[in-house]
């Protein structure tokens, strides 16, 4: 079970970062990590083999996902020893009647 949870999923015919378990490696297998949203709460798993360390978070999801993110990415930063950085809040854009059609994509199956 736990080697085929470990498996690369396969997109176009390669191995992706996403394993069967969705978990998101790096080519190694060293470095893994996985985020999730579970009744109003968000969490991070994020461990390195190489390094012999591991971060657990587990929030109230009602901050903005900009900010889980910065977070999540500092706390990752800290622990290895790099610098942590703060992200602006990404600028609102608003649409108007005129203009979201342009904001609508064309997806195809």
């Amino acid at each position: 079970m736990v080697a085929a949870g470990a498996q690369r999923n396969l997109i176009d015919g390669k191995p992706s970062g996403i394993t069967g378990l969705s978990w998101h490696c790096n080519d190694f297998g060293s470095r893994c990590y996985y985020t999730g949203v579970l009744n109003a709460f968000h969490n991070l798993v994020y461990w390195d083999r190489t390094r012999n360390e591991s971060v657990a978070l587990v929030i109230n999801s009602t901050m903005p996902p900009w900010k889980i993110i910065t977070l999540q990415r500092n706390l990752v930063d800290a622990l290895a020893g790099r610098s942590v950085r703060l992200d602006a809040p990404p600028p609102f854009m608003r649409f108007s009647r005129d203009t979201r059609s342009g904001a609508a994509g064309t997806y195809v199956a």
